[in-house]
């Protein structure tokens, strides 16, 4: 399978995982506000999380062609993703 289709089939899984999750933490804000919201929470986690999932991705797929230039700008890119929200965690 192509990097383009698994990178597609990756965010087409994670939209409709996420959209899922989202609706189900709607429906649970009529009933228990606390519950839904946590839910509703853990879908839009879902959503931030795809752009890192795919960069991830082509990572793996680079490092298995072997071609370091873009394995090592997609690692860079992990890098500083990773180094921003352990930033955004830790500094006040």
């Amino acid at each position: 399978m192509s990097l383009e289709r698994q990178l597609a089939r990756l965010l087409a899984a994670g939209t409709i995982a996420g959209t899922i999750v989202v609706a189900i933490g709607f429906a649970l804000v009529c009933g228990d506000v606390r519950a839904g919201v946590t839910v509703e929470t853990i879908g839009i986690v879902a959503f931030v999380a795809l752009p890192i999932a795919r960069v991830a991705v082509m990572l793996v797929a680079f490092a298995r062609l072997r071609d370091r230039k873009y394995a090592l700008i997609a690692a860079l890119v992990l890098a500083v993703i990773g180094t921003g929200a352990w930033l955004g965690l830790h500094v006040h």
